[in-house]
């Protein structure tokens, strides 16, 4: 019914003859000639599209955050006897594929950050304008530490993925009667390294350490190379809103300078 009724409103709203055409001006208007800037273009074939994108990326690593809390919260939900065995419910390993995916999502739609950062380094080379250079590097810390996160959420979902099987492996392995203490115990070890193994970060991932302290890094590269999980989170935060502040000065730069009236020449 719904369509139908939408379909008359548009017939009782359209004109019913076509409104008259306007009036073809006699004299040609005055071309202005503008001069458009290195950092103006780019805004419009770079740093913009960046922006959509990072902010696609944004809204994945939260959803790699939601998933990594709901791992956390089904991981023991397994009905089963082994240690290792308990951290591979049902849920738990829908939400660590989950995790898995999105990681994948988000190191595509880096790349085509990348393909966008190369094609403004063509058409400006580095070097040529200081605050395009600037604007750029301000974007690329920004990619650079959503890389890192999104490598940080993967290297969590590939490891936990990969060791799944384990514990059957180690439960199924028959045992002399003598040997039963020494191999139960040599289990247990390994079980527990490989339960600490496949949940370490896991907590700071899931926004668990949040109101921890940080500590300040000079650069990304140093945050990228020395931060925690939890500090690549607050890190990339930071990041966040320093390369919106570099878009609304450009923005605003540019909107006043990138158009310019030159005399006809002649």
């Amino acid at each position: 019914m719904l369509a139908p009724v939408l379909f008359a409103t548009l017939i009782a709203l359209a004109p019913l003859s076509p409104p008259a055409p306007s009036p073809v001006p006699t004299t040609l208007p005055f071309i202005f000639h503008g001069v458009v800037s290195p950092i103006c273009s780019a805004m419009q074939s770079a740093i913009m599209p960046i922006g959509y994108v990072s902010k696609v990326n944004d809204a994945a690593i939260r959803a790699m955050a939601a998933s990594t809390r709901k791992f956390l919260r089904n991981v023991g939900s397994g009905d089963s006897h082994s240690a290792v065995n308990s951290l591979y419910g049902p849920a738990a390993l829908l939400a660590a594929s989950r995790v898995d995916a999105v990681a994948q999502q988000i190191f595509e739609n880096v790349t085509r950050e990348d393909g966008y950062m190369n094609q403004s380094r063509k058409a400006t080379p580095v070097g040529r304008d200081a605050k395009l250079d600037a604007l750029r590097r301000r974007a690329q810390d920004l990619i650079d530490v959503q890389l890192a996160l999104a490598n940080k959420y993967e290297d969590f979902a590939s490891n936990y993925l990969d060791n799944q099987g384990m514990g059957d492996m180690t439960t199924e392995t028959p045992f002399l009667p003598t040997e039963t203490n020494n191999n139960q115990s040599n289990l247990t070890s390994f079980e527990t390294m490989l339960s600490g193994q496949v949940l370490k970060n896991t907590y700071a991932l899931a926004g668990g350490t949040r109101k921890a302290p940080y500590r300040t890094f000079k650069s990304a590269g140093d945050l990228i190379r020395y931060g925690t999980s939890g500090e690549l989170t607050h890190g990339l935060h930071a990041e966040e809103l320093a390369f919106s502040l570099a878009i609304i000065g450009a923005f605003n730069e540019c909107r006043g300078t990138k158009f310019t009236v030159e005399p006809p020449s002649g």
